[in-house]
This record gives C-alpha cells, structure tokens and sequence, in this order.
C-alpha cells in the first residue's frame, strides 16, 4: 500500500479541507483526525479511479471489466476476494487480528453498474451519471485504510461491489438468494449515495423510510378477435377500441388509488410508455386489437404496497367486465427494489459519527425521496444504513441531478466521501486506539 496511514495526521494538518483540527484530535491515534488525513492523502488517488471507472461504463448484469479493476485493487494489497457465482460481484471479506472486542459483520456496499444513453448517431453508450463510479472509489479507499488497520480490531468487515443495482431484477436479490449470503453471515450494512442537491462538503442520514420501492406494471390490452364482428372506426359498436380500454384503465387507477388510499402513505403512479399495434398512418381508420401501457409505482411501505395490487387487480377484472369479455387485460408485475428503511438505531450511530468526523455543520436530516435503489433488499432483512453525500456546488455551476447524462460533482466531495465512511466504518468495527 502506498499511504502510511498513520502519518496522516500530519497531512491533515497542512490540509485546508473541512475544519481545523482540534487540539483534542492532535494524539498518536484519533479517530477523527485520522479519517480526515486518510481523506486528504487519499482524495487524488480517488479521483484518479473515479476518472478511470468512468472510462470503463457498463450496463447492468455486465460489468466485466468494471469488476475485474475492482477485484485487482484488492489483490494487489493481498485480500482475497470471493466472485459470486455466475455474476460480477465481488466480494472482499476482511477479518480483524486484534485483540479487541468482537463487533459481528458490518458490510459496506458499492454499485459496478452504468446508466444507457445514446449519441446523435443513435449508438447506446454507458455512463455512470448516478456517480456508481465515485461509490466505488470510495469505497475502495475505505477498503485499503480498513486493511492497514485490521491488526486494530477483531470483527469483520465486507466490502460487497455489487453487480446490476439499476434494474428491477437487481443485484441485491442475486446475492440474497445466493448460499454465499448465509455463509457471509452479515449483521448490518452502510451504503454510501450521490445527492446533488447538497454540497459537497454535507453528508445527510435519515431514519426509517428513506427511498421509495419500486414495482413496474406491464399492462397489455387486447380483444379476442374471435368475438368482435369490426375493426373499423365507422363501426365502434361492432367491434372494440383497446386504445379507449387502456386509458380507461390507467386514469381509473391514477385517480382512484389516490383517491382510496391512505392520505398519509406516499404514493407515485407515472404511465411511462404507451403504444399500438397498428402505429401509422396506413391504419388511421382501424381501431387496434392490441395497446400496451407501462407504469411505475413507487411506495414506502410493502404493506401498503401488496394492498394497491390487490386494489389493481380488482381494477382489471372490472374492465374485462365492463367490455363483456370481448377486451382482455394481461398484467405483468417486474418487482423492482424495495423501499430503502434505514435502521432508527443504526441511523443515529452513523449520523452522530458524521458529526463527529466532519461537524455538525455538515451533517443533515436526508429527505425522504422516491428514488430507488436495492439497498433497500438488503434493509428488509438486515439493519442497514445508506448516506447521502453531496455532490453539488451551485457556486460553480454544479447543480444537475443523478441520471442526467450531464451530470458531474464537485470533486471536493471525495474528501467527505471518504472521511465519512472510514471514520463510520472504523467506529462500527470499533478501532483501538
């Protein structure tokens, strides 16, 4: 490794990064004031991996190369590393050799995965516009710093650089219902997230519901051929209009689950796409015998979200009624991520760390949002926390949001990045001094 790590205070100390230290941090071995020199020593090197993650983009369920740069970081330092099977995945287990108390397995979860977009040729291409690049920059960073110290504790830490977190089937569920999961044995989980509403000098935590989850709906309207006498439009009584049934359909469930649903339960319902079967202009007087219609449903609570498909459902069946049977209504549920719930307990640990590291200042209450991401698997079956890091810096211009193709940070933000998570790390698996 090409830091020593413990004479980073002394860098610190030359650093005009986040605060001055206090006379309290100047000892042998501080916490905080050492995961701030960590930070400083170790923002450049981050930089330069974000740089070169981002040359490396790819999609979901592919991230090859991205996996193999991450699975060489670690075994150039010497940690072994575990690929699941059949998948990207990497997972680097490091186990303390101190003598200190035995704090279980605290795993730390980063994203492999790029976002589509296409050029004005129309030719897709991959870039990593929700900042997955600086996740895993980060936390490789924490990864080497956690590895120089492990002869200061005696739990267990596991890095998890995670393939395909940006599609419905993610890569949470992949690793749960993998036998690796169990034999990981993990107690609890810290993720880290771009916010480009904060700065980037800010982290925030939150607890309890803190993203929604996410289920897309497949709706295919179509009539049975075989029951209708005409297609035309001159002649709507003798036949049917999957057009009119599939608008039907997704204006009754827009404004009636709204309407009987709990008005304290966050709801987001967005017809996404829509088509035909006979598009064009050569079938402008024949109704069609297919319409597709797709929706994104976004809640907090899974209770409440098994309650809106049973409403929907219901919805479907009085449609195929309504039309006599003549109109058929197939529904396809692709479950995406659920709601990200991060442990109360938890949560407060990691934001009085925040605080502790970095200053109250910089440290806030996240807001609620209803984007997803599958950390939230991982928070239904295990205490998990996900921290927001800032990003932006309206001063220079850096205000776009995540999964816009223009999107970039302020590199400043690696700083906090890094300060936060090692110092939130190292105090879950309880460093000695």
């Amino acid at each position: 490794m090409r830091y020593l790590l413990l004479s980073f205070c002394s860098l610190f100390l030359n650093s005009s990064n986040m605060q001055n230290v206090s006379e309290s941090d100047r000892g042998e071995f501080q916490l905080p004031a050492f995961a701030r020199a960590a930070a400083a020593s170790q923002q450049q090197q981050a930089i330069q991996t974000w740089l070169e993650l981002n040359d490396l983009a790819e999609r979901s369920w592919a991230e090859e190369r991205t996996g193999v740069y991450v699975e060489a970081r670690a075994r150039k330092l010497g940690i072994p590393v575990t690929q699941l099977p059949g998948s990207h995945t990497r997972i680097v287990r490091i186990k303390g050799t101190g003598n200190g108390p035995y704090k279980g397995v605290l795993a730390y979860k980063a994203d492999l995965d790029a976002l589509p977009y296409k050029n004005s040729e129309g030719k897709v291409y991959y870039k990593h516009s929700c900042f997955h690049s600086g996740h895993v920059a980060i936390a490789l960073s924490v990864m080497e710093t956690v590895w120089e110290l492990r002869h200061r504790f005696n739990s267990e830490v596991i890095f998890i650089y995670q393939t395909a977190e940006e599609t419905p089937d993610c890569g949470a569920r992949e690793l749960l219902n993998s036998s690796l999961w169990k034999e990981l044995q993990i107690d609890r989980m810290v993720a880290l997230h771009a916010s480009p509403e904060l700065r980037f000098d800010q982290v925030a935590v939150r607890e309890g519901y803190a993203q929604a989850g996410i289920d897309v709906l497949t709706f295919k309207v179509s009539v049975d051929t075989a029951k209708i006498k005409s297609s035309h439009v001159a002649r709507p009584h003798a036949g049917a209009n999957t057009i009119w049934a599939a608008m039907k359909l997704a204006t009754q469930m827009k404004f009636a689950l709204s309407e009987t649903s709990n008005p304290v339960q966050p709801l987001l319902f967005n017809i996404v796409q829509i088509g035909s079967s006979n598009f064009g202009m050569d079938n402008v007087n024949i109704t069609p015998d297919e319409t597709t219609f797709i929706v994104n449903l976004r809640v907090f609570d899974l209770n409440f979200r098994n309650e809106l498909m049973q409403k929907i459902e219901r919805m479907v069946q009085s449609v195929e009624l309504e039309y006599n049977g003549v109109i058929q209504v197939e529904m396809q549920v692709e479950r995406g991520p659920d709601p990200v719930f991060n442990n109360p307990a938890l949560a407060r640990k990691v934001f009085q760390y925040a605080q502790e590291v970095l200053g109250e200042d910089h440290v806030q209450v996240a807001e609620q949002r209803a984007g997803g991401d599958d950390a939230g698997v991982y928070s239904q079956v295990i205490p998990l926390v996900m921290v927001r890091l800032g990003t932006g810096n309206p001063d220079k211009g850096i205000v776009t949001d995540l999964h816009n193709e223009r999107f970039t940070v302020d590199t400043d933000c690696f700083f906090t990045g890094i300060a936060a998570m090692t110092y939130v790390v190292l105090k879950e698996l309880e460093v000695s001094k």
